[in-house]
């Protein structure tokens, strides 16, 4: 079995006889901040609070969030970092993931991921999207794109990755960077009304 937030685990593996094995490894290093006007200011692993300038690519008056998500993705792009971009539905990841390609310069190698699969509309969004080095991931994609939108980023092949919550659950991606929607949309019981509402902490750390 497999947490990443379980914090009773090692009671839990001497109630079921088992080994307890526990891994605080990362392939990148974890940093937990804001941005606010032109300063990114995070929290390092180690606990220090760090600011760094984020010139030109920082939050405005009268931003939306996927107009200061996409700058700032951007950004960290130029400095060859991958950006996970977290958006509240599927439009949005498609919406997003478009302004963000289209700021981009086109590879002159054309993407391979989706090479040798069934031409449909959502692959050719996908193949113009690849070919800037940009992706979205969301429940509108069959398996077979998903895995390739997932294998090309761990490969490096994609700089920015729009995607619905449903990504952040099962999925490891190897993203330096992450940004978050601070609101999403929320139901108090399974099945019941969704309306938009701030991230909870468990989301957010999740």
């Amino acid at each position: 079995g497999l947490s990443a937030c379980l914090g009773a685990s090692a009671r839990l593996a001497e109630y079921l006889g088992a080994d307890w094995l526990e891994s605080k490894g990362r392939p990148v290093e974890l940093r937990k901040g804001i941005v606010v006007g032109e300063e990114f200011r995070y929290l390092t692993e180690h606990g220090q609070w760090v600011s760094e300038p984020v010139s030109g690519a920082g939050v405005r008056e009268g931003d939306s969030y996927n107009e200061a998500a996409a700058r700032l993705a951007q950004h960290f792009a130029s400095r060859g970092e991958q950006t996970l971009i977290f958006v509240r539905d599927r439009a949005t990841a498609l919406t997003l993931a478009h302004v963000v390609a289209d700021g981009r310069a086109q590879n002159e190698t054309p993407a391979s991921a989706l090479v040798g699969l069934e031409r449909t509309a959502v692959r050719e969004r996908l193949q113009y999207l690849l070919s800037h080095r940009v992706a979205f991931h969301s429940a509108e994609l069959q398996f077979e794109d998903r895995r390739c939108v997932e294998a090309a980023f761990a490969a490096g092949a994609i700089d920015v990755l729009c995607a619905t919550p449903t990504l952040a659950l099962g999925v490891n991606l190897p993203a330096r960077n992450v940004i978050l929607d601070p609101q999403g949309w929320q139901s108090e019981k399974a099945g019941g009304a969704a309306a938009i509402a701030p991230l909870s902490r468990a989301e957010y750390e999740n």
